[in-house]
């Protein structure tokens, strides 16, 4: 097909290889695979830094606080590993890593990246559909001190 029309519609790049592709399977009469990213390049399909985001998220390995004019992304993870997590943003999103921490200058764009709302990354589950009871770790923080109150003099004399 390119040895009869060389190919004049692209720039050079990989969506013009996908173009090419496509009309591969076209003149082929053959139906695309459902793997072949088609309509869309793969890399918006399959967003490796998204995808990464989002399991975090739903894993509750991340939460978020509001700041002015963005949001803070905080990590239960090393600083290197929060590292990758920040390069992985769009630099629409104006962040910046401290710590294991990232700041999102543009948290409506970042959300809708995600798949969130705003409202919603920032009343996560973790924060707000659980309620912690501590009334158990009162009870065995009481009785802990009860035993230490004892001393080892006491129990060497039998005292408790």
């Amino acid at each position: 097909m390119l040895k009869r029309q060389p190919w004049k519609k692209g720039s050079g790049t990989v969506e013009d290889v996908r173009n090419i592709f496509c009309e591969f399977y076209e003149e082929a009469d053959r139906q695309k695979p459902d793997y072949f990213p088609a309509e869309q390049p793969a890399k918006k399909k399959h967003d490796t830094g998204r995808i990464k985001w989002q399991r975090d998220i739903q894993g509750g390995r991340v939460t978020f606080e509001s700041e002015p004019d963005g949001i803070n992304a905080d990590f239960e993870r090393g600083d290197w590993e929060v590292y990758d997590f920040e390069k992985r943003l769009p630099k629409r999103f104006m962040s910046d890593k401290s710590g294991t921490s990232v700041y999102i200058g543009a948290p409506q764009e970042f959300a809708e990246w995600v798949g969130y709302s705003v409202e919603e990354l920032l009343n996560s589950p973790d924060q707000t559909n659980e309620t912690y009871d501590d009334t158990t770790e009162r009870e065995e923080e009481e009785k802990d001190d009860e035993r230490e109150s004892t001393g080892i003099i006491s129990r060497l004399l039998g005292h408790n």
